[in-house]
């Protein structure tokens, strides 16, 4: 399994679903404040950094003071209702956490960075269309600087709902703006084992390593795409290499209980 891609804060919002992606999720991202920009601004960006960073933790309840009180502070930063969301969706409260996104999008529209973030909450909640949309807005706003990690978190949220041919599509406009991006060639890959298309899956496995270091999570997805073809040698030599370069990943804890029959 694998985690949420970087952005500005340690912490990254991440779809709900244990697949071997990395969507790269950018984090809420407090603005730099300017020289003359007033107390109350300037601590209300920093307690919306601690709030995130709290979250990251798992620190709820300190992370719920932290942003109430960036919120009085200056309750017209979109920032801060943008981490009210990641809150209170942690917090199992979607309609709040949705509220949330939206007034920080109507605090600030066509921010690229807000709508990939409320894109992931959407995706979370099954509601894939609407975050599609925002996922490809993003990807298409001249302000976005990764539109290739927009189209490849639209394809996350398309396989999850078993919309293989348009998460295809998002991958290969993916690779058309940055040629070479691992992310969206991980996910081709998976797409391929999940579809069956065996084949394929190995020789974009065999590319894949050809032009990257090697990683845990294509080692992984070399040890199932030969298991499914039934490629012993292939099998073999994928899990060695991912028990003794990769020790104490999650997936070779995954190859060892698949291996014990957990």
């Amino acid at each position: 399994m694998r985690r949420g891609l970087p952005g500005a804060l340690a912490l990254t919002l991440a779809l709900a679903a244990c697949v071997s992606s990395r969507p790269n999720y950018n984090s809420i991202a407090p603005r730099p404040q300017p020289a003359n920009t007033d107390n109350s601004a300037a601590a209300a960006n920093y307690n919306v950094q601690l709030g995130v960073a709290y979250i990251s933790q798992g620190d709820l309840a300190i992370a719920q003071d932290k942003l109430a009180r960036a919120l009085k502070e200056n309750p017209r930063d979109p920032n801060v209702h943008a981490a009210l969301g990641l809150l209170n969706e942690r917090l199992g409260f979607p309609a709040k956490a949705d509220a949330n996104y939206r007034d920080a999008i109507r605090l600030a529209p066509q921010d690229p960075s807000i709508e990939n973030n409320y894109a992931v909450f959407l995706c979370a909640q099954g509601r894939t269309n609407e975050g599609v949309k925002l996922f490809e807005a993003a990807a298409h706003n001249a302000l976005y600087p990764t539109p290739e990690a927009a189209f490849t978190n639209a394809a996350v949220c398309l396989r999850k709902a078993k919309r293989y041919a348009d998460a295809e599509r998002n991958l290969l406009q993916a690779l058309a703006r940055k040629a070479g991006y691992q992310e969206a060639l991980l996910q081709l890959g998976e797409l391929y084992l999940e579809t069956n298309r065996v084949a394929e899956a190995k020789d974009h496995i065999q590319r894949y390593l050809a032009n990257f270091p090697e990683s845990a999570e294509i080692l992984w997805l070399g040890v199932r795409v030969a298991r499914v073809g039934g490629d012993r040698l292939s099998e073999e030599h994928y899990s060695r290499l991912l028990r003794v370069d990769f020790p104490n990943s999650d997936e070779t804890r995954l190859l060892t209980s698949a291996s014990r029959g957990g």
